[in-house]
């Protein structure tokens, strides 16, 4: 009889503790719905604690717009007021005055990361200090509603579109169907944090709420990362079938490469594609998990549609593959047409 196993202790030590439960937070949060998301979203920015540390001098939060990556058919009038329970008499007037400003204005005084006062935004954009007010509030708003607008996408859809492919210029965009998304990731002083802590400045009741929000939001912010890193691989690698709607364009492009050219682990990489989609630019859906075929999936499905064109020899199929740019060799075709018969 061998010696007894040792004891396994299922007790963590605070050090772990600090490890692992971020990255179990940040893993339900990639897995998370998108309204999910965004109720996680309202329940931090909700909370007067956050609005206190977010606003005047103290600066502890701060969230960068990023205009470029929201999709701007939502700011059309029917999606804005889709988005409020109701829409103000003035709103035809107001949205005019919105447009005046142009997109490059309406960017960079009230959706980019640099902050402006509204005393300064209102001499250069030529308008009244309580009109900039009027303009922050409603944008303000905005964000907080958009995400609940009702989606434009097929009710047939599987999976959750979360951003828009367009084809402009030549070029491949990638804009986001949520405004939550656009919003960006959080900006957290940590040192400011620390500084206001040993100030006093919170209670015990504000120190625990705080630990919990700014994991909230670190949470968040790794799930848009992970988003971001998905999105961009799938148009930069799959930018020439995206482009054309061909899908004989598409290339093999697995997970594991796509999120260690990201650098960020796969397992976070996958989590983000699980169960989303996108708007391909000539109006369908696509799941974002197909636009990452392996070689081996890859090869199956252009094998499948060369047979599907009638009877052919293993070296015809190579020979078909080979005209599509798709080097291989006779067994590996032989190997997929045995799969196929099975």
């Amino acid at each position: 009889m061998g010696p007894p196993s040792p004891a396994l202790s299922l007790r963590t030590t605070p050090a772990l503790r600090t490890l692992v439960m971020p990255a179990l937070r940040a893993a339900r949060m990639l897995q998370a719905s998108e309204p999910a998301y965004r109720d996680a979203v309202r329940a931090i920015e909700d909370d007067p604690l956050y609005q206190r540390l977010s606003r005047g001098p103290l600066g502890v939060f701060r969230r960068a717009a990023r205009p470029a990556r929201f999709c701007r058919a939502a700011l059309e009038p029917a999606a804005l007021s889709s988005s409020f329970d109701s829409v103000p008499e003035e709103a035809p007037e107001f949205y005019k005055l919105i447009r005046s400003l142009g997109p490059e204005r309406f960017a960079r005084y009230f959706l980019g990361e640099e902050e402006h006062e509204d005393a300064a935004a209102a001499r250069a954009l030529g308008l009244a200090p309580e009109d900039v007010r009027r303009i922050r509030a409603f944008v303000d708003r905005f964000f907080a509603a958009a995400g609940s607008a009702p989606s434009t996408a097929p009710l047939a859809v599987p999976s959750y579109p979360v951003a828009s492919l367009s084809r402009e210029d030549g070029r491949l965009e990638v804009r986001y169907l949520s405004a939550h998304y656009a919003r960006g990731r959080y900006r957290i002083d940590y040192d400011a944090i620390a500084a206001l802590r040993r100030a006093g400045a919170f209670t015990r009741e504000e120190a625990a709420r705080l630990r919990g929000m700014v994991g909230a939001m670190e949470a968040l912010n790794a799930k848009l990362t992970a988003l971001d890193a998905a999105l961009s691989a799938a148009a930069r690698g799959q930018s020439a079938y995206l482009l054309s709607g061909d899908r004989s364009l598409l290339r093999p492009l697995t997970q594991r490469e796509a999120a260690a050219s990201a650098g960020i682990s796969s397992s976070a990489f996958c989590r983000a594609l699980s169960g989303r989609s996108v708007l391909t630019p000539w109006g369908q859906t696509a799941a974002l998990p197909d636009l990452f075929p392996s070689r081996r999936e890859q090869v199956g499905r252009l094998v499948e549609e060369v047979l599907q064109e009638g009877p052919a020899t293993d070296e015809a199929v190579r020979r078909r593959l080979l005209e599509r740019g798709v080097r291989v060799s006779r067994r590996l075709v032989n190997l997929r047409r045995r799969e196929r018969a099975r």
